[in-house]
């Protein structure tokens, strides 16, 4: 058992919290990790859905670059929340979403060469975000197995 001070409050946890990931995926496969879930599917245009949310999101397939790969994420890290056009860093946007010291280090990070394109189950970059222009869409999928 491990304790940590989050904020205000003792997190008390069973397993260890370091899970270093560093995984490339392939458009049209499944992954399964100890503690989630991710595929990767490509899909033709779909009318009137723009963007999924949660463990699901949609992404221009045009603006994928040819390496996608799951890691965890690292300091200095930065990408361009949806529906914003400046840069955040990855450590203030978690700040900014009361996201747990502990839980911030299993949260996976999608990226396409070298650009973040998602993190997974909380925000997708504007980068790459399904536009009326879309040709090819890319469907991402993340399901925790086990609670963040």
């Amino acid at each position: 058992m491990v304790v940590y001070r989050d904020r205000n409050a003792l997190v008390f946890m069973r397993q260890p919290i370091a899970v270093e990931l560093d995984q490339t995926v392939e458009i049209g496969h499944s992954y399964a990790f100890p503690s989630f879930r991710f595929a990767v599917s490509t899909e033709g245009p779909l009318p009137g859905e723009m963007g999924g949310g949660g463990g699901n999101e949609l992404v221009d397939a045009a603006r994928l670059g040819s390496h996608l790969r799951l890691r965890t994420w690292r300091r200095g890290d930065w990408f361009m929340p949806l529906g914003m056009k400046t840069r955040k860093k990855l450590s203030d946007f978690f700040t900014d979403e009361k996201v747990p010291r502990f839980e911030k280090e299993r949260i996976p990070i999608l990226e396409s060469d070298d650009a973040i394109v998602w993190i997974c189950g909380r925000r997708l970059d504007d980068r790459f975000k399904v536009t009326h222009s879309t040709q090819s869409i890319v469907r991402l999928e993340y399901s925790p197995t086990i609670p963040a």
